[in-house]
């Protein structure tokens, strides 16, 4: 009796160590709109996923997949449209924390008053900052306070607002997809010869 308790304690604990493999579903999966739910979550559990042609961008210098150029028309509803813009022309800064400074000092000299969409980790000095979350890192945070820190902004008397280039890849490219359409697609690079206006009238 108890050598065969003992045997079917065993069996069940052998039974819950043998986690069960689930198969990968069969078919394709078009990701048409990027969002908390990421392309790396998607190909887990997938055969094939592919994005949209429309969304893929030319963007130098940017981390993974983020969005569209406009090259294509995006299969999604309302993906070329600059939703959420604040009054004040949103620019993305694709480079150094000095990069981005530099580029607000260039603004103010033009005679603007220039906010900064920042995070704790990059310090920048301008007329107004909006710091959406602690770290760069803090992709799901940073997120969380987009909306929140744009609209802040339409509360003020800045002119003209810039926010660095966030990593893509992940959670991240629904981010950058936000940032880009609030942006009207605009971005400044560091080490570009031939630069955007950085302060759009």
């Amino acid at each position: 009796s108890s050598s065969s308790s003992s045997s079917s304690s065993s069996e069940k604990n052998n039974s819950k160590s043998k986690k069960r493999r689930c198969s990968k579903l069969t078919g394709k999966v078009v990701i048409l709109r990027p969002g908390g739910v990421t392309l790396e979550m998607l190909k887990e559990v997938v055969e094939t996923v592919e994005i949209d042609p429309g969304l893929l961008s030319s963007a130098k210098g940017t981390k993974g997949e983020v969005v569209n150029e406009a090259k294509l028309k995006p299969k999604s509803p309302g993906m070329l449209y600059a939703h959420y813009a604040p009054d004040a022309p949103f620019v993305l800064v694709d480079g150094s924390t000095e990069f981005l400074q530099k580029v607000v000092q260039k603004a103010q000299k033009e005679g603007k008053r220039v906010g900064v969409l920042a995070t704790g980790d990059r310090k920048v000095e301008a007329d107004c900052v909006e710091v959406c979350a602690a770290s760069a890192d803090d992709l799901a945070g940073f997120s969380r306070g987009l909306y929140a820190a744009l609209r802040a902004f339409d509360e003020t008397d800045v002119e003209v607002i810039y926010a660095p280039v966030m990593d893509g890849s992940g959670i991240g490219a629904a981010l950058m997809n936000r940032m880009l359409k609030a942006a009207g697609q605009r971005v400044v690079r560091e080490g570009d010869t031939q630069q955007p206006e950085t302060a759009p009238r």
